[in-house]
């Protein structure tokens, strides 16, 4: 199935590396809009077409959880996951992710595209049980997802 990611990150080879790992994983056949930061992101942003959303923390003009707890402050969006993907190793950083702001995966750079494909495996299958119709929204995946 054809998922549509949102790749933030301040470095293009970067971005390129996050989309290349993505392809790797063969998880799903990927799309991918790239967003060079926060803001850029916010404006490519669309919750109708965006499935998944992978953010780097620190990025000029915005950082990733800043546009993390922007699209989780709209209701139309609060459903899509949105993964960081980023060099901050602190447990204090992870928390405030995870826990405060509702990112759904933490990967820390540098990363292989075999960590990447465990770490996101369950969430990009229920994002595809959910587009495919085999899972209920308002169940498991809704409580899941936020």
């Amino acid at each position: 199935m054809k998922l549509h990611a949102l790749v933030i990150d301040d470095s293009k080879v970067m971005r390129g590396l996050v989309m290349k790992s993505l392809n790797r994983t063969a998880l799903a056949e990927w799309e991918f809009t790239e967003a060079e930061d926060g803001e850029d992101a916010l404006k490519k942003f669309n919750p109708d077409t965006i499935d998944i959303c992978f953010a780097d923390w620190n990025m000029p003009k915005m950082s990733g959880i800043a546009f993390a707890k922007e699209i989780r402050s709209r209701e139309s969006s609060k459903s899509v996951p949105i993964v960081m993907v980023t060099s901050e190793k602190s447990m204090g950083k992870i928390e405030v992710a995870l826990d405060q702001v509702g990112c759904k995966v933490y990967v820390t750079k540098p990363f292989s595209p075999d960590e990447l494909k465990k770490k996101i495996e369950k969430l990009v299958a229920n994002i595809i049980k959910v587009k495919s119709g085999s899972a209920k929204s308002s169940g498991f995946f809704k409580n899941l997802m936020g």
